[in-house]
Order: structure tokens, then C-alpha cells, then sequence
């Protein structure tokens, strides 16, 4: 079913405790459990060893971290979120 997105980029963490920027498409907040699942692009570079990096999810732009300390997902990679922290 993810087969398309590649293993080593399907696995990213969210933190919930940082901000969430609200889009112009879409400006009511979503349940964070509705979020675990689901497909999101990566809007800045996400490097772990940096601390930084950006995914939009469902019209709303997250912080977002990889699973492991040496992962890097690129401008328009597309993951898939797996936790919530």
C-alpha cells in the first residue's frame, strides 16, 4: 500500500508540542489522532541532526522530526506519520 513512498522515507515523527501554522485552505484544527497514518509533503528540508524541518499535513504545516538521528527528507518528499510526540 505505501510502497511508492520508499521505506526510509515513510517513517517521520511530529511534534505536536511546537507550533502549527494555519493554512489559508483550511483554518480549523484537526484532531492529532486523525493525523497518525496519514500522508504528508515535506515543505523544508527535515534533518534531525539540524533540528529542523517542515511537513504539511491535511492543509496544516507541522514541525517534523525522523525516527532515526541520520534522517533527511527532502523539499517534496512525501512520508507518512507515524507518531506524535
Amino acid at each position: 500500500m505505501w510502497e511508492w513512498i520508499g521505506i526510509s522515507a515513510a517513517i517521520i515523527i511530529l511534534f505536536a508540542v511546537v507550533f502549527i501554522i494555519k493554512s489559508k485552505n483550511n483554518s480549523k484544527t484537526i484532531p492529532l489522532e486523525e493525523i497518525i497514518g496519514e500522508r504528508c509533503k515535506v515543505v523544508e528540508t527535515v534533518d534531525n541532526y539540524v533540528g529542523c524541518g517542515l511537513v504539511k499535513v491535511k492543509g496544516h504545516v507541522w514541525a517534523a522530526r525522523g525516527v532515526d538521528d541520520d534522517d533527511i527528507f527532502e523539499i517534496g518528499e512525501t512520508l507518512m506519520v507515524v507518531a506524535i510526540e
